[in-house]
């Protein structure tokens, strides 16, 4: 695993880089790459030209804006995770903008530390592709997607539907969401997105998902349904 940390405290990306390494070798018992950034300069042509799967970044990056660095950083590279570290509880709701991985608050508790990695190397035997992490004001949550019934819009927030009937509301975009998401889910209106593989029935101006919510299907969605859901029960 590769892992950058953008850390304008080098004292404190020194500590870090070495409990990252110290603590890996027990959760894989195999060596990891650490790789230190003062500020921004040079991280992103190190992303570009390196498999990386996590970065930790500080928020305040005394002149540069961590956050702002971070959100660079997930447009560009989908796949690397972002964990944020703070000096300040007060910036914590500003990073829920970014969606990260997870957040560190300092003094870093290695304990913390040692549970980060291993959510990261817990999902580096995944495939990507089929989980997707969500962030709001109670936390971080990871979820399966092929646990996700439908996603619907509601003003500036998402809310998504889970087979436990749970729901995590989060601000987002349809768009942004759809972008996370793979090939089996379908947009079937302008503000409701399903799970194909999560459909009970099939109505001409709706669909009745297996938790008996009943979804409606924009009027020139219907035939796109149809075949995709038809096409997938054969």
């Amino acid at each position: 695993m590769r892992i950058a940390i953008c850390e304008a405290e080098l004292n404190v990306a020194e500590l870090l880089r070495k409990d990252i390494i110290k603590n890996s070798s027990f959760i894989q018992n195999k060596d990891i790459s650490v790789k230190i950034f003062g500020n921004s300069f040079g991280i992103l042509d190190y992303i570009e030209n390196h498999n990386v799967d996590a970065v930790f970044i500080d928020v305040n990056l005394g002149k540069e804006n961590g956050i702002e660095l971070a959100s660079i950083i997930q447009s560009r590279f989908k796949n690397v995770k972002i964990i944020f570290i703070s000096g300040l509880t007060s910036c914590v709701e500003d990073v829920f903008d970014v969606v990260p991985f997870s957040i560190l608050m300092k003094p870093i508790k290695e304990e913390k530390i040692i549970k980060v990695l291993t959510r990261l190397f817990d999902l580096a035997g995944r495939d990507k592709l089929n989980y997707i992490v969500f962030s709001n004001k109670e936390g971080i949550h990871t979820v399966d997607e092929k646990d996700i019934v439908y996603i619907e819009s509601d003003g500036r927030y998402i809310n998504v539907i889970m087979e436990s009937m749970d729901r995590i509301r989060v601000i987002m975009t349809m768009n942004a969401i759809c972008e996370k998401l793979t090939g089996n889910f379908i947009k079937v209106h302008r503000s409701y997105i399903i799970n194909l593989s999560k459909i009970k029935k099939l109505e001409k101006n709706a669909v009745i998902m297996q938790n008996g919510v009943r979804v409606p299907i924009s009027r020139g969605n219907y035939q796109m349904v149809y075949e995709r859901y038809v096409g997938k029960k054969e």
